[in-house]
């Protein structure tokens, strides 16, 4: 295994820490018995913003917010990297906070699936390291989902 190769993994491994640190939150504790709830317009329950009209678009812009700022860090730590490293990286961090528990809230509104698809576009163009204009996205995302 080359050598550049190893110091990339061995990079990946210490982002992986940081971006497991930074991400940690405080736990809020549970209403005391007789306490009196207050009324919210949405609320986050196992990762997931729950709307009070059960609209998406709240949740979606956060975890897209979310995984773009991951992006970045991997972008900003990983550029020089070998393509397999920065994939990898990629579908370990970013993909699995857009995907999760998308079979619940699979959005349906063309502005919703347009925010998920900019930062999956982004990430493609990455990973593949092409930022030509006239380069076809789809093509990538294809050729980096395996489906290609």
């Amino acid at each position: 295994m080359p050598r550049a190769t190893i110091g990339c993994e061995r990079y990946i491994n210490e982002i992986l820490l940081l971006f497991i640190i930074l991400n940690k939150q405080r736990r809020q504790r549970p209403p005391q018995r007789g306490s009196k709830l207050e009324k919210v317009d949405s609320a986050l329950y196992l990762g997931i913003t729950v709307n009070s009209k059960l609209k998406w678009s709240e949740h979606i812009s956060s975890i897209s917010s979310k995984a773009s700022r991951s992006l970045g860090l991997i972008k900003r730590n990983l550029w020089n990297c070998p393509r397999k490293v920065r994939e990898t990286a990629y579908t370990s961090i970013v993909r699995p906070t857009l995907e999760y528990a998308s079979a619940l809230w699979d959005p349906h509104y063309k502005k919703d699936v347009s925010t998920l698809e900019r930062v999956q576009r982004k990430a493609a163009r990455f990973c593949l390291q092409n930022f030509s204009k006239a380069a076809s996205v789809t093509d990538m995302l294809s050729d980096l989902n395996g489906t290609h």
